[in-house]
């Protein structure tokens, strides 16, 4: 049986212990068996044919290959002893399920759209993980986002089109590969804990999210840079009231600097009942017209990210996460200088994994029903936010 919990905890001028509420429910998640499993899979494998890729709509940028494509020589790698005998247990992504936005590049900058984003009161504008636009899910989330919230979505590749699976796809899968389940012991039994064992394999045998190269490659300031062009773009284009803006994962830590303080805040004209920011919006950016921010399990993430939050803040992570440790959360919330910010721990035994708020990165025996609750949470705290205006 498992033990799930949420921790609602909110930054005002309350101590911490007067504004945290626990929430518990039911994991629902089944255990399925092994052996039909494999042999499921194994079947499946055996008669898949090609699938059309048109349905995906992403004519302007290179698909991921979810439809039996064989892969191209740039993504094939040797097979090796080392890469087919010890990866651990990976898996597969529901890359059938066509998109149901559309993706367009402008200015070099390529972003998928769900819903009716032009001239839009608000628009959600979503950061993806590390994986961008080469996951099938990424695009599936942004839809949901939408079908959840009511509110167009655009989804932009925090990644800058170079995602980290361009690196991490092994040779005969044709769906993508994601990170084993986390480890289910205690924390204070010996051995090598499973983000060690993930190091290492990767290491080992794949090239991938912490490969060096890749990693400098997207530093936080070629990121950041990233990301603020892409949002600028989205902003010309559609012209929306105000923003909204998402992340998940490698793109969560960059929501926390979009939250500063607006370029027009002037601490003198603060109580001026006569300065209106409707009056001066031509001479705004886009960052500008950012409202709030929902930054979702968010990685590489230090304690200074968060010293220039000003703006409303919903922080989402699974608890007892080795790549975003709890006393990161607790030491960044004391920085954060605003006084509307949230977090929100969720909790369940086993230990989540790190990527589980991206439906159908985790089957639904390790992650249960969180990546929809994560939804709940979003829809419900950005209503909030559009009732105070």
């Amino acid at each position: 049986m498992t033990d799930d919990k949420m921790d609602d905890i909110h930054l005002g001028g309350e101590s911490d212990d007067d504004n945290t509420e626990a929430v518990t429910s039911t994991d629902n998640a089944k255990k399925g068996d092994t052996a039909e499993t494999s042999k499921s899979a194994e079947t499946e494998e055996a008669s898949e044919e090609p699938q059309d890729s048109e349905a995906t709509n992403t004519a302007e940028i290179d698909a991921p290959r979810d439809n039996g494509e064989e892969p191209t020589a740039k993504d094939k790698r040797p097979e090796t002893s080392e890469s087919s005998a010890e990866a651990p247990p990976l898996h597969k992504t529901s890359t059938s399920i066509p998109p149901k936005g559309a993706t367009s590049t402008v200015n070099d900058i390529t972003f998928y759209t769900s819903g009716e984003a032009k001239n839009a009161d608000t628009l959600i504008v979503v950061l993806t993980n590390y994986l961008g636009f080469q996951s099938n899910n990424n695009l599936l989330c942004a839809d949901s986002i939408h079908e959840t919230t009511g509110l167009p979505v655009v989804l932009v590749d925090s990644t800058g089109n170079n995602p980290a699976m361009h690196v991490m796809r092994l040779k005969g899968d044709e769906e993508l590969p994601h990170l084993p389940p986390p480890q289910t012991k205690p924390k204070s039994q010996s051995g090598p804990s499973f983000l060690g064992k993930f190091k290492s394999w990767f290491a080992g045998s794949v090239s991938g999210f912490f490969d060096d190269m890749w990693l400098a490659a997207h530093s936080y300031e070629k990121t950041i840079n990233i990301v603020r062009s892409s949002i600028e773009t989205v902003y010309q284009v559609y012209t929306p009231g105000q923003i909204i803006v998402v992340g998940y994962g490698f793109g969560a830590r960059y929501v926390l600097p979009l939250l500063k303080r607006s370029s027009l805040f002037n601490p003198h004209e603060e109580d001026d009942e006569d300065s209106s920011p409707w009056e001066v919006r031509d001479k705004a950016n886009a960052e500008d017209h950012i409202l709030a921010g929902v930054a979702i399990n968010p990685s590489l993430t230090t304690e200074d990210d968060f010293k220039n939050v000003y703006k409303p803040l919903l922080f989402i992570y699974s608890d007892d996460n080795e790549m975003l440790p709890r006393s990161t959360v607790e030491q960044g919330f004391r920085a954060i200088p605003g006084k509307d910010a949230e977090r929100k721990a969720i909790s369940q035994n086993p230990p989540l994994p790190h990527g589980f708020a991206i439906p159908g990165d985790y089957s639904e025996d390790v992650v249960g029903e969180k990546p929809k609750e994560v939804f709940e949470m979003i829809d419900k705290w950005v209503k909030a936010q559009l009732t105070k205006e």
